[in-house]
């Protein structure tokens, strides 16, 4: 080895060796030397914090065998032998992105690049190793916010439309309402109050359905009143019975006498729940076996409302994206993935907090709190 510098203020020249380790040791990338035969000889603490080995542990052993995953082995194996007999690399100089395996057995993504260094009679291997797995992560979440960025477009788009056709079927259909009501009022007592009674009410519910559409358009802030939280979820119980009777689901409900009414809006907590059990019916639809779903509301403050199906549940892995736009667990065509999540949002407007439980054995519980009012506080 040639000396490196000069004497100088008696100071004594350091050799290549003595200068180059420290500095490899200190590299924050990974550094694997082995020889010709493909057996370590040398490993900075980088590559074995890299690779998961204890200090020394891979000094000795086969590069393949220690950092090379079995489905990549046979290649690496058949590129040292050609490279040994005919001086050809196709890996040698190259930046590659490949995966790595670690020492507890799973693979991880690393850039590496391997060198052939000739120093003398001596000719070594060295591979520079750079672990990618939080680059990677952090790529996966960046497209995953943008996708969802993507689809938060979509859903204001949406709601632009919806209130331009709210708009427009607002006013004939409340001509139809006034109508109705004026040829009731006009045919009271007769055999045809009862159909038109029934006009009504069905051009009401359109009317209902129209003002619930534009909820989901616009942001806005819930207006204060006073909520009959029992009544407002029998209700919602009702506006989904059809569907809940159809598809053979028996609903119970177990709601506290002594629950006072709630500050609220009442018709964006109507759509908050008429969500909660749609997504229940939709879960329940294809269960085999019993089909029950509960509603319980407990006083308190807050005031707690729990929705339990005896559906599939939701996976674990499910859970932390449940409440996101448009995220779903169904086939295409049964479900846009935005009832969760325009619930979440009404009910935090509303100063309260909508989970998950994942302590619930079978089926999928949601927890729903909701501020009680000053009477009850």
């Amino acid at each position: 080895m040639n000396d490196v510098g000069h004497r100088h203020g008696g100071i004594a020249p350091l050799s290549t060796e003595a200068l180059i380790g420290p500095v490899i040791d200190a590299s924050l990338d990974g550094v694997v030397i082995a020889d010709l035969d493909g057996r370590i000889v040398r490993v900075n603490p980088a590559a074995e914090a890299i690779f998961g080995h204890a200090p020394g542990s891979m000094l000795g052993r086969a590069i393949g065998e220690a950092i090379v995953p079995a489905h990549l082995r046979a290649a690496h194996d058949h590129g040292m032998a050609r490279h040994a007999a005919t001086g050809e690399s196709r890996v040698l100089g190259k930046r590659l992105e490949l995966d790595a395996l670690h020492r507890d057995g799973h693979h991880f993504p690393v850039e590496i690049q391997i060198e052939k260094i000739e120093q003398g009679d001596t000719q070594v291997y060295a591979a520079f190793v750079r672990d990618l797995s939080a680059r990677r992560s952090m790529e996966t979440e960046v497209a995953r916010q943008r996708e969802l960025l993507h689809q938060q477009e979509k859903l204001a788009a949406l709601g632009t439309l919806l209130g331009g056709v709210a708009h427009e079927l607002n006013n004939p259909l409340a001509v139809v309402i006034g109508r109705a009501a004026l040829l009731e009022e006009a045919l009271a007592g007769t055999p045809q109050e009862r159909s038109i009674a029934k006009l009504r009410e069905a051009a009401d519910r359109c009317h209902r359905i129209l003002r619930t559409f534009l909820a989901m358009a616009r942001e806005s802030r819930p207006r204060p009143g006073q909520v009959a939280l029992a009544d407002l979820l029998a209700g919602a119980l009702e506006f989904c019975g059809y569907d809940l009777r159809n598809a053979g689901i028996t609903v119970a409900t177990d709601f506290d006498p002594d629950l006072a009414p709630i500050p609220g809006d009442h018709d964006q907590l109507v759509q908050a729940f008429v969500a909660l059990i749609v997504n229940a019916r939709q879960a329940l639809a294809g269960q085999d076996g019993p089909r029950r779903l509960r509603v319980t509301v407990r006083a308190g403050q807050p005031v707690t409302v729990r929705i339990e199906d005896s559906g599939p549940g939701i996976a674990a892995a499910a859970r932390a994206r449940a409440f996101e736009p448009f995220f779903t667990t169904r086939r295409f065509g049964e479900g846009g993935g935005s009832g969760l999540a325009v619930a979440r949002g009404i009910f935090e407007s509303h100063g309260g907090s909508i989970a998950i439980d994942a302590a619930a054995t079978g089926g999928c519980t949601i927890i729903v709190t909701l501020p009680a009012g000053k009477e009850a506080a």
